[in-house]
């Protein structure tokens, strides 16, 4: 089950928002601070989410906690994150080819495939998987209002 470890930044009534910390790849494999995707992250510098929760362990602000993502679901979105995308580019452009256009436009078809897989792919995922996909609070890890 992946996880990661968030920072509460605030708390509203029975809700807290949680920023998960960076790290160093995603400790996943013995390549981590080498991974190519958490290499892209610092390059175009994405600091991640914000993250509201339902407040079930009674946090505070600077509280530290675990958060995970159930494995089935962790494996539907790393399939519309990757495959989807990644097919659609593929599928254009081979039916662009199979219809004789020039390779210009079959770039041009490839890329709008591309474009209009990782927008379906988000739609799905937000209206089918919004709850799937929703990180749990697994356990606190550090109290900063001590």
């Amino acid at each position: 089950m992946p996880q990661q470890t968030a920072r509460v930044v605030r708390t509203e009534q029975n809700w807290v928002l949680l920023e998960p910390i960076e790290q160093q790849g995603c400790n996943s494999c013995k390549l981590s601070s080498a991974c190519g995707t958490s290499a892209l992250g610092r390059l175009i510098g994405f600091r991640g989410l914000e993250i509201r929760l339902e407040n079930t362990l009674g946090l505070q602000p600077q509280d530290r906690v675990v958060l995970s993502i159930p494995d089935q679901a962790f494996l539907v979105a790393s399939l519309l994150i990757y495959l989807v995308p990644l097919v659609g580019l593929l599928l254009t452009a081979v039916l662009a080819d199979f219809a004789g256009l020039a390779d210009g436009w079959i770039a041009l078809s490839g890329a709008t495939g591309l474009v209009a897989s990782i927008w379906l792919s988000g739609r799905f995922a937000r209206h089918s998987y919004r709850k799937a996909l929703q990180p749990s609070m697994s356990r606190q890890i550090y109290h900063g209002h001590l």
